[in-house]
């Protein structure tokens, strides 16, 4: 048994495994460099003595640009980094990694993270696609024309087929959905993972995560605190779950959210936003995007070109280039007074 794996064994709690190191990752910090009131320097090394398992202590960042995205807030967190952790390196369940050393090699701009979701994307797609091996092991397989009502916990499921619905409850199924199917899912920490065409995924459970990657697909989320990617294009999406993440790099995608604390991030052209919820955080580097705000506290950072945004909703933010076409309207005197429009440096 090696060093690490005895470490695993007598030392980490549950949902942190050690593993080798160094590791590249994706870390991010406030509009001065910071985090967790400590300063940061590009190009410089740091090391801690603190014990990594703990989220207090320790270096962090994602291994995937998407999860890195999905924590962006415009004070919190609005600046990232690609960065080298190692010296002694752990990961939680969802990809987040802790280490005792760390070495911030380049910031990233929001434009370029984006463009790397983007890409990562496109390979995301590949090798769901090349899944001969992988589906020998799942559990159930549900074909053409079936219709099944499944209660299951920890099982993996393949949908695969015209006509062929799921209706899933239960906890910690992964799902992975084929031409033009129909699931519904209720469980709590579902994953459920989609390259159809013309797929329907309808999910009302929390703590889930859903991938779309196939074209004119229709998703509607009702649970809280899901997190959803999105790169087909033509897709249809509507949210009225809380403190859930968007993330879409699909092209002429339209999205409508209704939900308290949504984080909303689109690259691809020709979007179309509306959102009624209130504290939303919408990030947009797409295109000819057009973007309509009606809810309360609302912070829009937006970089595409020939963009419009409307904003009817009370103490909401716009910052933007200065391409990007601002209006605040409303039917009351005091609806967009409290409202304001910034320039991204």
């Amino acid at each position: 048994m090696t060093e690490i794996e005895e470490k695993n064994v007598n030392e980490n709690p549950i949902g942190f495994n050690y593993v080798e190191g160094p590791v590249i990752v994706y870390k991010g910090f406030d509009k001065d460099f910071c985090c967790h009131g400590k300063q940061y320097e590009i190009g410089k090394s740091y090391h801690t003595d603190g014990d990594v398992r703990s989220l207090s202590e320790g270096f962090h960042g994602f291994i995937r640009a998407t999860d890195a995205i999905m924590i962006y807030k415009s004070e919190v967190c609005s600046r990232f980094a690609v960065v080298e952790l190692s010296g002694t390196v752990g990961k939680y369940s969802d990809d987040f990694y802790s280490a005792s050393d760390m070495k911030i090699i380049e910031e990233i701009d929001l434009p370029g993270l984006m463009n790397i979701v983007s890409l990562a994307s496109k390979y995301r797609k590949i090798k769901l696609a090349k899944r001969d091996k992988y589906f020998f092991s799942f559990d159930y397989a549900i074909k053409e024309n079936d219709a099944l009502p499944l209660t299951l916990s920890n099982k993996k499921i393949y949908v695969n087929g015209r006509n062929s619905w799921l209706s899933l409850t239960g906890e910690g199924c992964e799902v992975m959905l084929d031409e033009g199917s129909v699931v519904s899912s209720m469980g709590l920490s579902q994953k459920i993972s989609s390259i159809a065409v013309e797929a329907k995924v309808m999910t009302s459970g929390s703590f889930g995560r859903l991938e779309s990657y196939g074209e004119r697909a229709n998703l509607c989320n009702m649970g809280n605190f899901n997190k959803m990617f999105v790169a087909g294009d033509s897709t249809l999406l509507l949210n009225s779950g809380n403190s859930c993440s968007l993330v879409s790099t699909g092209k002429d995608i339209n999205i409508s959210d209704y939900g308290f604390g949504t984080f909303i991030a689109f690259s691809g052209d020709n979007a179309s936003l509306f959102t009624a919820g209130k504290a939303a955080h919408i990030l947009s580097t797409g295109d000819n995007s057009r973007i309509v705000v009606t809810g309360y506290d609302t912070f829009v950072d937006c970089f595409g070109k020939n963009t419009v945004i409307a904003v009817i909703g009370k103490r909401c933010v716009v910052r933007t280039k200065d391409w990007t076409d601002v209006t605040f309207v409303g039917v009351q005197a005091d609806f967009g007074k409290s409202c304001k429009k910034t320039k991204q440096s």
